[in-house]
């Protein structure tokens, strides 16, 4: 508690409780922990902010692209008080904004880690997050290799139309078309034609 300068206190508030027992009950946890009031305030852009910037300091710029575009599917629930938000929240989040099953996992791990860091900084007492349901993964397509013909096809014409390489590259490195495009160039032999990745 702080004072103004006329001398009297200043009150910072613990929240608002629908009864008076809930309210109590907030109170007394209060004066047992003395947490950081303010810390309950932050809202979910503000605690993952603070969990991203320490957390991308260790992780590959291809998890940090996952973290990333997870984060942007959570737009509904940016600006909502991270104590606030509830499984009602969350799963809207996954039924509105989350167009694949794939797409899903990634919004739970993100909720997953940002519970995990808000449990462990008083922010939050219960995690949400393990209440999402995700539904059953849909089968859109079913994934056919190339056959031998339709390669040779793509050699045929590798000089004749473009993006024809990058399709060669990705058949014979089984690499994903984003671990394509994240790969350094510090890590490529142009004159021997060949690339170093870690897997």
């Amino acid at each position: 508690m702080g004072y103004r300068d006329t001398g009297s206190p200043i009150y910072k508030n613990l929240g608002y409780f629908a009864t008076f027992e809930e309210a109590t009950k907030e109170l007394v946890k209060y004066e047992d922990l003395k947490y950081n009031i303010d810390q309950k305030k932050l809202t979910f852009v503000e605690i993952y902010k603070e969990w991203s910037d320490s957390h991308y300091k260790n992780i590959s710029q291809s998890a940090i692209n996952g973290y990333k575009m997870a984060y942007k599917k959570c737009k509904k629930i940016h600006n909502i008080r991270f104590a606030d938000i509830r499984t009602a929240h969350l799963q809207r989040v996954i039924d509105e904004d989350c167009e694949t099953y794939s797409i899903r996992k990634s919004v739970r791990v993100l909720l997953n880690v940002l519970y995990k860091y808000a449990m462990k900084n008083d922010i939050v007492e219960k995690k949400y997050s393990q209440f999402i349901e995700l539904g059953k993964p849909v089968k859109v397509y079913d994934k056919q290799p190339f056959t031998t013909e339709e390669i040779q096809l793509l050699w045929d014409n590798v000089d004749k139309i473009d993006g024809v390489d990058t399709v060669l590259i990705l058949i014979y490195t089984c690499v994903r078309i984003n671990e394509l495009l994240n790969q350094e160039n510090e890590k490529i032999n142009f004159e021997e034609r060949y690339m170093i990745r870690r897997k």
